[in-house]
């Protein structure tokens, strides 16, 4: 699992959400569903809870994190350094 890497550029949530990006990618190149990766991220107690309710924002949230952390590894991080 990747360490918590903070970025002066960005807010608290922001940094949180850059960081569950990387998780979600190294996850993800790992070969993990999007399930496993939730869980990872966000724990196994609210994963059961909140899955295979009527919302799909926690699939949506991980599937958006996952495509986040794709774009930071083709070349996004760049947008950070400035």
């Amino acid at each position: 699992m990747l360490a918590l890497i903070a970025f002066p550029c960005c807010s608290a949530s922001g940094d949180e959400r850059l960081h569950h990006a990387l998780i979600a990618l190294d996850e993800s190149l790992n070969g993990k569903t999007y399930r496993q990766i939730a869980i990872t991220i966000f724990g196994e107690k609210k994963v059961a809870e909140e899955w295979l309710g009527p919302s799909q924002f926690l699939k949506d949230r991980t599937r958006r994190l996952v495509a986040k952390g794709t774009e930071m590894m083709k070349g996004g991080y760049r947008d950070l350094l400035y």
